[in-house]
């Protein structure tokens, strides 16, 4: 992890099915983890604003993918 100016990492992560989240908060480093593991572990960690930032965004996000597999659905 680097700390300091903001550095870009681009990766692909496929999280398909059966995976666990773990969630751990750090309070004196007002951190937040999100660890998705089966198969391949990922870990999304968040400083306290980025996490506020993840927050705010996230409902959009799940209305789009509702709205799109809506469309989409297959019986």
């Amino acid at each position: 992890m680097f700390r300091g100016s903001p550095v870009e990492v681009a990766t692909h992560i496929d999280i398909s099915e059966n995976f666990t989240l773990a969630s751990t908060v750090y309070d004196a480093s007002e951190t937040v983890e999100l660890v998705f593991s089966g198969g391949t572990d990922v870990m999304l960690s968040f400083s306290r604003r980025g996490f506020e930032q993840f927050k705010a965004q996230w409902a959009d996000v799940v209305a789009k993918a509702d709205a799109r597999f809506e469309d989409h659905h297959i019986e």
